[in-house]
């Protein structure tokens, strides 16, 4: 499985998830690749990732986006 992330998110969620992964697939190779959020849709979009997590509001047509989390700031 590729993964495509924001260096945010990366920092944030990818290392319990992917030892979390792991640990249940332990078959399975998980590759992250890190970048803009710009980066991880056009990687989506090339099928060069199999699934990107990025931080955006703005439509990434012609990609499907589903929410994973909301975080209020203030």
């Amino acid at each position: 499985v590729r993964l495509g992330v924001t260096p945010s998110l990366c920092s944030m969620l990818t290392a319990p998830v992917a030892a979390r992964f792991h640990a249940a697939h332990p078959a399975v190779r998980l590759t992250i690749r890190e970048g803009t959020t710009r980066a991880v849709r056009e990687a989506v979009a090339a099928a060069e990732v199999d699934v990107g997590l990025f931080s955006s509001e703005e439509p990434a047509e012609p990609l499907q986006c589903e929410p994973l989390l909301t975080e209020q700031l203030f």
